[in-house]
């Protein structure tokens, strides 16, 4: 663990960015270490190097959260999972920090890799469940369909439609009441924003029609 640690401290030195992450990927493949990259406040310190302003510092710390959370071994992938669904609101709250920050870079793939999870949700049920249950989660996700940005509105289109695939009993109460009181404003967001992927379309609006 001290051995991770000091890699982290060196990860902004000038230069050394993609060394020091293809290094710490090697340690994480090293099975008697996962436990000790599975830490919270590990992740606080990495979200910190995603959102550098440094390009290649960003885009590395990046591939270091993908190749923790996305690992393709079954046994590390449980292990990972555990992880999330214990420590859910603590890194949900590391990916909400994540986005405030208002870099493009660090929001467009954070909101990707955040999608990608709760779509595992036979591994991550009650990271997701935490996700489905927050209207603070679904004011960042509608808040972001009106980004100056299309792919930051197609990475938040895509989590609005885990709301809106998960069942009523599954959503907390004021994110059923959200919904419901914004279905016209989303019906209008998806006729246009996806007029060109017909469809996509069809099947948000037959979503959308759903709620009641």
């Amino acid at each position: 663990e001290n051995s991770i640690r000091i890699i982290f401290d060196k990860f902004e030195k000038a230069g050394m960015s993609t060394c020091y992450a293809n290094v710490l990927k090697m340690m994480w493949n090293r099975h008697e270490l996962v436990g000790s990259f599975l830490n919270v406040k590990l992740f606080q310190v990495l979200t910190n190097f995603v959102t550098n302003a440094m390009f290649d510092i960003s885009s590395e710390a990046i591939s270091v959260f993908e190749e923790i959370l996305f690992s393709e071994n079954v046994k590390v992938k449980e292990m990972v999972s555990d992880f999330l669904n214990e420590n859910k609101k603590e890194m949900m709250e590391i990916f909400m920090n994540l986005f405030d920050e208002e870099k493009y870079l660090a929001k467009r793939e954070g909101m990707k890799i955040l999608h990608e999870l709760l779509l595992d949700k036979d591994y991550n049920k009650d990271f997701t469940q935490n996700w489905l249950q927050e209207k603070e989660y679904l004011k960042f996700t509608m808040t972001s369909l009106t980004d100056d940005s299309t792919p930051i509105q197609m990475e938040a289109f895509h989590l609005m439609i885990v709301f809106l695939k998960a069942s009523p009993e599954k959503r907390g109460q004021k994110v059923n009441e959200t919904l419901k009181k914004n279905r016209d404003q989303l019906e209008s967001f998806f006729t246009e924003f996806l007029k060109e992927k017909p469809d996509e379309m069809e099947k948000a609006l037959d979503l959308l029609k759903e709620l009641s």
